[in-house]
């Protein structure tokens, strides 16, 4: 490892990340940008690990939870006070499950009943007021996968059946304004991706045709102008790249143009100003497998800032605009 951090790897990075992208900053000192970003992290030693920095301080990263089990997809409740995540840490491994915390990593709970609940929790989104919880759940049984989206109380842990056992829902988000859920749904008998956005609490369902492949990862802006998404691009291309829809026209405009585009680009985030997005892209050592940094970039594709350096595999951001 030694020997790769003698290697100038600027004009690499440079190619790799580029088009479109002039520079790679890396922030230096405390800037305006407020709040703490979650990710979570592993390398080939080691589970996934969740982690909490400052998003100008990429040096503030520290562990905020390590069980020895796997602990994905952290997300802020919209107060700043508490963290939902997936782990396997009850049960066998790899069946994950929806638990909550206090933002310093104690005070950790279940938001399940494994006798009334004993399929796997996947992904989910905070409801604006924090007192409900949009739940993608594994269906079993199924020749194919098969997905139900539920609305759980996250006092009760009760759980409200809105979409069921419908071809592979995942990644959910709320609106702002609570109006709206939006996610994906893929049928893979025919490899089809949509993008939906279903009214609350009516439920009524919109399919949005964005005329791209592989749609994933729908995020609301706090300011609820923009959603947000990764999506392939071109029918020969198997890379990834950002987008953002507006949410009244649904127009849709490409953000980044990373050379290559991202393999596997796991969940985005948008600042608390809804003027950035932070996603996870090939990381500076990318020659080490599953080796992907975590990046924030403008809405109109400039200022590509690197906000972590390690040769860990980062991914699954999360910002809280509380500090």
């Amino acid at each position: 490892m030694t020997l790769y951090r003698h290697i100038n790897l600027y004009p690499i990075l440079i190619f790799l990340i580029g088009a479109g992208c002039e520079r790679v900053n890396t922030p230096v000192g405390p800037t305006k940008l407020r709040g703490r970003i979650v990710f979570y992290a592993f390398d080939l030693n080691t589970i996934s690990q969740l982690f909490i920095m400052f998003p100008d301080d990429p040096s503030s990263a520290r562990i905020l939870v390590n069980t020895g089990t796997a602990d994905l997809a952290p997300r802020w409740s919209p107060d700043g006070t508490q963290i939902a995540f997936v782990s396997d840490r009850e049960g066998s491994p790899g069946l994950f499950r929806l638990y909550v915390m206090d933002a310093d990593g104690r005070n950790v709970r279940g938001l399940f009943d494994p006798f009334r609940h004993p399929e796997g929790d996947l992904e989910f989104a905070w409801s604006p007021d924090g007192k409900k919880i949009a739940l993608v759940n594994r269906v079993t049984g199924f020749r194919y996968n098969r997905r139900s989206l539920y609305i759980v109380n996250v006092e009760t842990r009760d759980r409200q059946l809105v979409a069921r056992s419908l071809p592979d829902r995942f990644s959910p988000d709320w609106s702002p304004d609570g109006s709206r859920i939006a996610f994906i749904s893929n049928d893979p008998r025919n490899g089809s991706v949509d993008l939906h956005i279903m009214s609350y609490p009516d439920l009524t369902l919109q399919t949005l045709n964005t005329s791209l492949r592989r749609t994933n990862f729908p995020r609301w802006s706090p300011d609820g102008k923009n959603l947000a998404f990764t999506a392939v691009p071109d029918p020969i291309s198997l890379e990834s790249q950002i987008f953002i829809a507006d949410s009244a026209t649904f127009e849709i405009t490409q953000v980044t143009h990373i050379e290559g585009g991202m393999t596997n680009p796991g969940p985005l985030t948008w600042s608390p100003d809804s003027q950035r997005i932070v996603f996870a892209a090939p990381g500076q050592y990318r020659f080490i497998p599953a080796n992907r940094d975590l990046y924030s970039i403008r809405t109109d594709g400039t200022d590509l800032v690197r906000l972590t350096t390690r040769s860990a595999d980062e991914t699954g951001p999360d910002w809280t605009p509380v500090d």
